[in-house]
């Protein structure tokens, strides 16, 4: 069924979870949410001096006004709908959307942190292979497995990594497709996406990144993990 007049994409009511809003983008409800902001409710000063209460209080005791009551802050979700339902939601009445700064959740995942430290995992694969490699009897396939670890510990976070972003209601997320220029191809391009939605956040990833794999270099220790297969192969 068409409706003519949908709501204006924005924050509203989950129908889901009560303390949360989701993101509508004026056809379909969209995966973005986020907690609902906390309104501090406005209170009369406290009333203090000298009293006396029914009870007898002492002279100096302190009254503490009860708070003005206000009304609690709404959102009004624009359909009604249940998650069981397997037709979306039933229009009800349109709305408009509540106008409000957007900011994510948070901008730094701990798959962004297992990629700032890919070079001492790379590390330790270069390791393994080069102890792997001293043995006549050990598997091509030993090997070459070894040096291929990064590839994969990359493969994994950045996907983890993309899910948790989505979670966390960022609607702009770096591509995949920069983890084919590696940990700190991707990380560079996250951290200009990220910092965008969330007011310059989430540089200390790729700036670990990049001191670990400076330091690994300048002492002789790192070199790229597909220079190591290379040497495997040879």
């Amino acid at each position: 069924m068409t409706h003519s007049h949908n709501p204006e994409p924005g924050w509203y009511d989950d129908p889901e979870v009560a303390l949360r809003l989701r993101w509508w983008d004026g056809t379909i409800w969209s995966h973005h949410t986020r907690p609902k902001p906390v309104i501090e409710h406005p209170a009369e000063h406290a009333i203090t001096g000298h009293v006396t209460t029914l009870g007898g209080s002492a002279p100096g005791s302190m009254v503490i006004a009860a708070p003005l009551e206000v009304q609690p802050y709404n959102y009004s979700a624009p359909y009604s709908w249940s998650p069981g339902s397997a037709t979306g939601p039933e229009f009800t009445q349109p709305v408009t959307a509540q106008a409000m700064v957007y900011e994510p959740e948070g901008s730094i995942t701990p798959a962004a942190w297992a990629l700032a430290a890919t070079p001492l995992v790379t590390l330790l694969a270069q390791a393994a292979a080069a102890v792997l490699s001293g043995f006549e009897s050990t598997p091509f396939m030993w090997i070459a497995g070894a040096a291929l670890i990064p590839i994969f510990w990359i493969i994994i976070w950045v996907r983890r990594d993309l899910i948790t972003l989505d979670e966390w209601g960022h609607l702009r997320r770096a591509h995949w497709a920069w983890a084919f220029l590696g940990d700190i191809g991707y990380l560079t391009a996250r951290t200009i996406v990220v910092r965008r939605q969330t007011g310059g956040h989430g540089w200390a990833p790729l700036l670990t990144n990049l001191t670990l794999t400076a330091v690994l270099i300048n002492v002789g220790i790192f070199t790229p993990v597909f220079e190591v297969l290379r040497g495997a192969m040879m």
